[in-house]
């Protein structure tokens, strides 16, 4: 698991979501003012609330679309460039949710399965998992006394 100050990792789901600190200081986005909702019964965890949601569609949105979905989240924790990849997926989403709201939450009767996760991850986001093939990758076949088994060498 690769040790990120910048995002917090929940071993029992093993999912990474991004810090309150991470977005103030380097997305500039006052988070907690952001989702401020009086009549909301623990408004005090809303901002925490909110940034486990961005994760959630991220990895739903992965676990639905994936070829290998365990494969793709032992890469986002183990591969530095494909970690750096998620948490700017994980921003893109953010900024899309704080833009567009939840679109979860808007009526999605008619719509089809893969309607709903296409509609669920922001244009940006979705780029992101496309171009580091994270949708398409699957876990490489070991082959008995070959080269031990390295995932770097699957990245490109």
């Amino acid at each position: 698991m690769i040790e990120d100050n910048d995002l917090i990792y929940d071993s029992k789901m093993h999912r990474y979501r991004l810090t309150k600190d991470y977005v103030q200081n380097e997305l500039g986005i006052d988070i907690i003012m952001l989702t401020y909702d009086e009549f909301d019964t623990n408004p005090t965890t809303l901002p925490e609330r909110t940034l486990k949601r961005t994760s959630d569609n991220i990895y739903e949105y992965l676990r639905y679309k994936c070829k290998d979905y365990y494969y793709v989240q032992e890469l986002i924790e183990t591969n530095e460039e494909v970690h750096e990849a998620f948490k700017l997926c994980l921003q893109y989403q953010l900024e899309s949710f704080i833009v567009t709201g939840d679109p979860l939450l808007d009526n999605l009767s008619g719509l089809s399965d893969d309607d709903i996760m296409e509609k669920s991850i922001g244009e940006r986001a979705k780029l992101v998992l496309k171009d580091y093939g994270l949708l398409t990758r699957k876990r490489p076949a070991i082959v008995t006394g070959g080269a031990p088994y390295n995932v770097r060498s699957y990245i490109s």
